[in-house]
């Protein structure tokens, strides 16, 4: 490869990569000031002196925590689910009474066509053999 062909490359390279790069840096400056306004370094550094100072009670209180959080998240787990698997066996019944309808609607518009066919067939030939009976007397 040539080296203009290399510069050309990392320039569209450099291009491709601004965007997402920008949109990065918009969403981490944005979550900075966030936690700026909300003092979270400030509360961050006062639970770890204090986990220090006290690891028992830091330890109770984490298992507290996550012993508390585990149901309520397989709560809304189970909801989650709930409502996934209820739009889409919504849809996949749907779709199948749609399709058996269509299906039964269909056969039963057939076969009356089958039956007209043959009975308007059948009166044909009886015409035709009748006056061909006719023509013989």
């Amino acid at each position: 490869m040539s080296t203009s062909a290399q510069t050309k490359e990392t320039k569209e390279t450099k291009c491709w990569l601004n965007y997402p790069n920008h949109v990065y840096n918009l969403m981490s400056k944005a979550v900075r000031e966030f936690l700026e306004k909300l003092h979270v370094n400030e509360w961050m550094n006062h639970v770890l002196l204090l986990s220090t100072q006290y690891p028992l009670v830091f330890f109770a209180a984490v298992a507290l925590i996550l012993t508390t959080a585990f149901p309520i998240t397989l709560f809304f787990l189970f909801v989650m689910c709930s409502i996934v698997f209820g739009f889409t066996g919504l849809i996949l019944i749907e779709g199948a009474l749609i399709t058996t309808g269509s299906l039964v609607m269909c056969g039963f518009i057939g076969s009356l066509i089958v039956i007209l066919l043959i009975a308007a067939a059948s009166i044909f030939a009886g015409y035709f053999g009748f006056t061909q009976l006719v023509n013989l007397f």
